[in-house]
């Protein structure tokens, strides 16, 4: 796909805006994908914190997924007194 022609605005050449959703550090951009089913019972329950908050399924569950990530992260922390995990 070319570059769109340049926009001439009072016989002055500029650039066209871009378009589209900007550009993210690769190390950012979300590009892997997880699929896995849900019961009917956990599907009315995601959608109805997607309906109340006003998100998509998507968000919901990638907040939900962030969130157990951290917890898990701060379940492994290393006790201070003993220096063992919890």
């Amino acid at each position: 796909m070319s570059n769109p022609s340049p926009l001439r605005v009072e016989n002055r050449v500029v650039a066209r805006p871009r378009r589209g959703r900007p550009p993210v550090q690769p190390e950012q951009a979300r590009s892997r994908r997880i699929v896995t089913f849900v019961t009917q019972s956990e599907w009315k329950a995601l959608k109805e914190i997607s309906d109340r908050d006003g998100r998509s399924m998507s968000a919901v569950c990638y907040d939900l997924l962030l969130a157990g990530l951290r917890a898990s992260r701060t379940d492994r922390v290393a006790s201070p007194k003993t220096g063992e995990p919890k």
